[in-house]
């Protein structure tokens, strides 16, 4: 091997081994990413992580736990599929705080078309307790139970309620 073939392949080996490296880095950071202190760490379905707080004294109605949560640099909590519907059951069976808790759902603007109001879409899932009437205009808000059933509430009602956010 000639200096100059030495020199490109040790070039060669050092930019591999900075890639390498970079990578180890970049997963490592990726596999600490935690939740905030009193904030369950949950990990969707997507691969992706989410950090979820429950109330466990506050009650508020569904537009100041909205407020609530947007204090907190999150939002109520968007309930996309059965998985985080049966992971939600659970918390609030786990901090053995029964009754309603508000989910980021309602169909204020057009009544029985319930929307998220972070991605303004209509709900891709839902688990609505049967027998409920979807169109009561004086009941607008959703809220889940400990056994991940929701219910249609007026949204003045004071219920615990669920944050989400980003680690």
């Amino acid at each position: 091997m000639n200096a100059l073939s030495r020199t490109l392949f040790t070039m060669d080996l050092q930019l591999t081994s900075a890639i390498i490296l970079t990578l180890l880095c970049v997963t490592t950071i990726k596999a600490q990413v935690q939740c905030p202190t009193k904030w369950n760490q949950y990990a969707t379905d997507q691969k992706r992580t989410t950090c979820l707080w429950l109330s466990q004294q506050e009650k508020a109605s569904w537009i100041n736990a909205h407020a609530f949560c947007h204090l907190m640099g999150s939002s109520l909590v968007d309930v996309s599929d059965f998985y985080m519907n049966v992971r939600l059951a659970n918390l609030i069976t786990q901090f053995g705080v029964t009754g309603k808790y508000w989910i980021n759902a309602n169909d204020v603007e057009d009544d029985g078309i319930f929307k998220s109001t972070v991605s303004g879409k209509g709900l891709t899932y839902n688990n609505f307790f049967g027998g409920q009437t979807i169109l009561d205009p004086a009941k607008n808000c959703v809220s889940i139970d400990q056994k991940g059933l929701w219910t249609i509430d007026a949204c003045k009602t004071e219920n615990h309620f669920i944050c989400q956010k980003k680690p």
